[in-house]
């Protein structure tokens, strides 16, 4: 972990044009004192710097779903950007 001792928050990138500046949140997430991991969909790795966001976090930003889970258990959950499909996808699955 690249900052111990710091709570946990994954935020969950979702494919749209707002995904290439979450190094902004990102930064800004690590300045108030969190530990940020960064988790994209795939089609939102199209959108983001991944070694710029390896550096700011310690880890990678995508892992396929066959890979073992390595990432420390969040405090909170933030999903940024988040599209409406998005949302409507996870609504339609919970029912």
């Amino acid at each position: 972990m690249l900052y111990p001792g710091r709570p946990v928050l994954y935020i969950v990138v979702c494919a749209t044009p707002r995904a290439r500046v979450i190094g902004k949140l990102v930064g800004s997430v690590v300045r108030g004192g969190w530990a940020p991991y960064v988790i994209a969909t795939p089609q939102a790795m199209t959108f983001i710097d991944s070694d710029a966001l390896a550096e700011l976090t310690g880890a990678p930003e995508y892992k396929s779903p066959d890979a073992p889970d390595v990432l420390p258990d969040p405090y909170a959950v933030l999903a940024c950007p988040a599209s409406s499909t998005r949302f409507s996808c996870a609504r339609h699955r919970s029912t």
